[in-house]
């Protein structure tokens, strides 16, 4: 029986081994078929990592996109500040050498003031030193 057996299953015409063929094809067939999909699984991952880097770096850029506008209207702020005050220093400085300008004018007036007075004064003390040592 088991030479019959083994003829039977060899024999071309045998259901049986183009079963087996089918079979062989199918299990290859299979196998391919995980190994690419195990392969696209991989990418899929690798993709997934990717996408969660370019999230994660896209929301980075943002936040410090973020942090510079909020840097620039600061520095906007303190350049603002910085020219008012500027401004102010230059008006202050104006005024400062306007009343120096006075004050230096005042002293020349009194300084020939005092001229004019020992000019004057000085006949008439020495017309009372005469009188004091006479």
């Amino acid at each position: 029986d088991d030479k019959l057996m083994c003829i039977d299953e060899l024999h071309p015409k045998n259901p049986l081994v183009e079963i087996q063929e089918d079979k062989r094809l199918l299990e290859e067939r299979l196998q391919k078929a995980e190994t690419t999909m195990m392969t696209f699984k991989y990418q899929m991952f690798e993709a997934a990592q990717q996408l969660d880097f370019v999230r994660h770096d896209r929301n980075d850029k943002v936040n410090l996109q973020k942090d510079l506008e909020t840097m620039h209207q600061d520095l906007k702020e303190q350049h603002r500040q910085l020219h008012m005050e500027y401004r102010q220093s230059q008006e202050r400085a104006a005024m400062a050498a306007d009343e120096t300008l006075r004050w230096k004018n005042e002293a020349k007036a009194m300084k020939h003031m005092i001229g004019l007075l020992e000019d004057f004064i000085s006949p008439m003390f020495k017309k009372l030193g005469q009188q004091v040592d006479s």
